[in-house]
């Protein structure tokens, strides 16, 4: 990873611990930080999610795993991260907290409806074998989490919103059929 200025004609790079073979980045929505992640050996098999100024300068390593995504919440003051495998594990970093340290929402979760900046709406205790879960609306700063709904398969979130009375739309599918199999609607609670 390389950072050109093209109007000052100069190239940062950034230490080559934290980049090397880098393979995902993004910019905070505010633009002042920017988080990537890189192989952390040569075969790539972990990875680290690195935090850093909007230069790449100052790099701070905030977890490591395999197969390692991630995303800014939308007000740019946390970082979502995807722990992919077996089972695939969703985590919230605080980017104010020095250091910024990982909190696991979920160690196995399926499908997700919204990452906002103060509540997450996913499928949590995601079972493979009958391909559904329980939805779940966390807090994110607290871990509180309220179960929504059983059997879940997928879910979506109207607009992306995370207050009160905001659409939500969600699959049901049990192991055996029933009656609650189908689209259900309802709106996110307090």
């Amino acid at each position: 990873m390389r950072i050109v200025d093209v109007a000052g004609a100069t190239c940062v790079q950034p230490s080559l611990e934290a980049t090397f073979s880098a393979y995902q980045v993004q910019y905070s929505p505010g633009s002042d930080r920017l988080w990537w992640v890189a192989a952390t050996d040569p075969a790539e098999t972990s990875q680290t999610l690195w935090l850093a100024d909007a230069g790449a300068q100052y790099p701070v390593a905030v977890t490591s795993g395999p197969f390692l995504g991630g995303s800014f919440a939308p007000d740019g003051q946390s970082i979502y991260v995807s722990h992919a495998g077996e089972n695939s594990a969703l985590g919230w970093i605080d980017v104010n907290a020095s250091p910024p340290v990982e909190k696991i929402l979920s160690t196995n979760r399926g499908d997700i409806g919204l990452l906002g900046s103060r509540r997450a709406v996913f499928v949590d205790h995601f079972n493979a074998q009958d391909g559904n879960g329980e939805l779940v609306l966390v807090e994110v700063a607290t871990g509180a989490s309220q179960l929504l709904a059983r059997a879940v398969t997928s879910v979506s979130v109207s607009g992306r919103g995370e207050a009160e009375g905001t659409d939500v739309a969600y699959a049901v599918r049990g192991r055996a059929g029933s009656s609650r199999d189908g689209l259900w609607l309802t709106t996110l609670p307090p």
